[in-house]
């Protein structure tokens, strides 16, 4: 019995399954199965299932192999589908054993293109990639300030001639303009990277629980009422100074360079635009944590701004030299006109070499869109989009309108406005009227069907700024009436193109002198100026512009 057990203890369970006899007279299959020392639940399952198993397989293998005949390209998907619809239940792994029998889709191989090391490498197979840039730029879509526009402008087009384009820009916006129908303009494969900032000159009015206006502050007129409160009253004010220093976009800092410090891909060149200020310090580190070419673009004057603030003197000093810093390290230093470039010249003439002058220009895309008229085609319709602020306000106008017979004369006034201008426009005209803020396209269409475009300049002595309106309207063929003070950089950009339009300085005489002159025009049979420039505007254009800018930094040596 001994030698029973050894012998089937060395019986594997396939042997001992083949000694059953499932038809035997006296001998049960359990009966057979408890001798040979298995289960019989063992048995049954085991060889039942394989039997039926084999068999079906046979039968898909078979029916594999005809589809494969008729379409070899297929491959375990595709003949899934198919026994699928042919009722039978699989799936794609089962598919996948069953054609381990010899089948394989014919169709090309993952890989296929990849050069080897010995390949020759024909010249007219070498493509070069085109460069990338990074631009630094606060005010980008859905901000829908002027300064956005210029870097849009420039992304575009950029974008268009194949270069790569990377954005950072802010995610909010506190007292910008608005407009999300500006995000359709961004092309989809420009990628823009958009963090947080914190304004800390707001943060530190929360601490003090003081209203300050962050734009006309003098420490220097304050009363001393006595020692010591003068003392801490000017030591919260420097510092309030200085955590605006150069602007209140400070705080977009570190999380600016925190985003982009772990890109892949390096852009081969940064351009920073300002203002905000900020953007050129941040510009400027990634210049030194990159070591690539550095673009600055200034819109305004940084130290030299008409609207700066009155700092102390030892911040106006850290200005300075935070100014001096940025143009030392740029490899490039933009103007937006002829005028600012030489200012910049003057007051550092070690980097004239580096300065050159890129103009605000206009989108080609804007005559596209239909004009709209808001006003009757009896009345004079004249329209003014933007901001009002500081000098560059309307109430010199709205006094002048007093003194002279309006009635034909409808003024509206799209943008911000501040309340006082408000207030005064109700009080003393019936032909002013502000309407708010609207979406970009729509003040293009309004201001196409107006009759007179008003353009108002900075109308501050010796100020370098052009209003980056200016440029868009010259498209329109509009008549245009600029009220600045001389010498005026707009003026001079107007008289370059050699266009005629109307001036006046900004004081009520000049103003109502140029009122009673579109009057009697319009009054008589019409006859009010006409800009007709549409043949000499071509350099204004946003896509030359961009040439001229790839032009500037081909030219720099790295």
């Amino acid at each position: 019995m001994a030698k029973k057990n050894s012998w089937l203890q060395n019986m594997s369970l396939f042997e001992k399954q083949s000694y059953i006899e499932p038809g035997h007279p006296r001998l049960s299959i359990a009966r057979q199965c408890k001798l040979l020392g298995f289960n019989r639940s063992g048995y049954s399952r085991q060889n039942d299932y394989s039997m039926k198993k084999s068999s079906e397989n046979l039968k898909l293998m078979r029916l594999i192999d005809e589809e494969y005949t008729r379409h070899s390209f297929y491959g375990s998907c595709k003949i899934r589908d198919y026994l699928r619809r042919c009722g039978y239940k699989v799936n794609r792994k089962r598919i996948q054993r069953l054609m381990r029998m010899g089948i394989q889709s014919i169709a090309p191989r993952p890989d296929t293109s990849a050069p080897r090391k010995k390949h020759k490498i024909y010249p007219y197979m070498k493509v070069k990639s085109k460069k990338s840039f990074l631009f630094v730029a606060a005010l980008f879509p859905p901000c829908s300030s002027i300064g956005g526009f210029r870097v849009l402008g420039f992304v575009k087009n950029l974008f268009n001639m194949g270069y790569g384009i990377k954005v950072l820009s802010l995610k909010k916006y506190h007292n910008e303009p608005i407009d999300f129908e500006l995000l359709k303009k961004i092309p989809e494969g420009v990628d823009v990277i958009r963090t947080n900032h914190i304004n800390l000159f707001d943060f530190w009015k929360k601490i003090r629980k003081r209203n300050i206006d962050s734009t006309n502050i003098d420490i220097s007129n304050k009363k001393k009422s006595n020692g010591q409160r003068n003392i801490l009253f000017s030591i919260k004010e420097h510092i309030s100074y200085f955590l605006i220093t150069p602007d209140s976009y400070i705080g977009w800092l570190p999380f600016s360079i925190l985003s982009v410090f772990m890109l892949k891909k390096k852009p081969d060149y940064i351009i920073a635009t300002a203002p905000p200020y900020t953007a050129l310090i941040i510009g400027m580190f990634l210049k030194y944590i990159w070591k690539k070419l550095l673009i600055i673009d200034l819109r305004d004057p940084w130290i030299d701004n008409a609207y700066g603030h009155n700092r102390p003197a030892i911040l106006e000093k850290w200005n300075k030299y935070l100014e001096n810093k940025v143009f030392k390290n740029a490899d490039l230093i933009i103007s937006n006109n002829t005028h600012a470039a030489k200012l910049y010249a003057e007051e550092y003439p070690e980097y004239t070499s580096k300065i050159c002058t890129i103009t605000n220009g206009f989108d080609e895309t804007f005559e596209n869109i239909t004009p709209v008229r808001i006003t009757s085609n009896l009345e004079l319709s004249i329209i003014h989009t933007g901001t009002l602020y500081g000098k560059r306000n309307i109430k010199n106008l709205i006094n002048a309108l007093e003194k002279v017979d309006a009635r034909l004369l409808k003024i509206n006034l799209f943008g911000i406005i501040d309340d006082k201008t408000q207030e005064m426009m109700i009080e003393k005209s019936d032909c002013v009227f502000f309407n708010g803020r609207v979406v970009h396209e729509k003040a293009v269409s309004y201001l196409k069907g107006a009759d007179i475009i008003l353009i108002i300049g900075n109308c501050v002595p010796d100020s370098v700024q052009i209003p980056g309106k200016i440029f868009e309207v010259l498209p329109f063929g509009k008549s245009i009436w600029l009220i600045d003070k001389r010498p005026s950089p707009t003026y001079d950009i107007l008289k370059e193109v050699n266009i005629d339009f109307y001036y006046s300085e900004n004081n009520e005489n000049s103003i109502k002198s140029t009122l009673q002159e579109i009057l009697y025009g319009w009054e008589n049979n019409r006859d009010i100026k006409n800009t007709n420039a549409l043949g000499k505007i071509d350099r204004f254009s946003r896509k030359e512009l961009t040439k001229k800018l790839l032009e500037k930094i081909k030219s720099l040596k790295k």
